[in-house]
């Protein structure tokens, strides 16, 4: 599931920038961080004793370099909240394998539910909000994986549920945004409604 939910939806991203959106810098991007990120899930390197998967330190890179573009105090904002929220993704991460009964649903779906909330707490632009989630997520990823190879339970580093995780959480955000953007919009249908009807009467 996870390689396949994470292809279409790149694929997909790449489809809608290609020939839907307008030529500009934005659509150049988004189609080349598909491309790229659909290049680098499908494969692996080994380093410093870990199996990693590449899409993990290219989802990294790209986000800090996206921070690297702001200004100091954003940066250290976004910085700070990413570390807080990895922690907690690796605290709930931890937990599903000390106490796996305890979560009702698995650690794939719980995860995207947790960074939903989270982020959406710590940040309102949608573009802040996945750098927070790929950020987060990627360094979550990491620290995990050092912990679980120092109990040599496994040596791999974002090769399960990596971007399955990545992929619910970004699907999610846009649902949510557009679903707010909506009834916004509606909410503005009404009111102008409303006053063409008071100016009527």
């Amino acid at each position: 599931m996870e390689k396949f939910l994470f292809y279409w939806v790149a694929w997909l991203s790449w489809v809608w920038a290609t020939w839907i959106m307008d030529k500009g810098k934005r659509r150049t991007q988004i189609a080349v961080i598909s491309l790229l990120g659909i290049v680098s899930a499908s494969h692996s390197i080994s380093m410093f004793g870990y199996t990693i998967n590449l899409a993990i330190l290219f989802f990294l890179c790209l986000s800090i370099y996206f921070l690297f573009e702001k200004n100091i105090l954003t940066q250290l904002y976004l910085y700070v909240s990413s570390m807080i929220v990895a922690l907690g993704y690796v605290a709930i991460y931890l937990f599903s394998i000390y106490d796996p009964i305890s979560l009702l649903i698995p650690f794939k779906f719980v995860a995207p539910i947790y960074l939903i909330f989270i982020v959406t707490f710590f940040a309102k632009q949608i573009l802040y909000k996945l750098v927070l989630v790929f950020l987060s997520v990627s360094l979550g990823e990491i620290v995990i994986g050092i912990i679980l190879n120092q109990l040599g339970l496994y040596n791999g580093i974002g090769m399960i549920d990596y971007l399955t995780n990545l992929t619910l959480s970004f699907i999610s955000i846009l649902i949510l945004t557009l679903s707010k953007a909506l009834i916004q919009s509606f909410e503005r249908f009404v009111t102008r409604l409303k006053e063409e009807k008071r100016n009527v009467v």
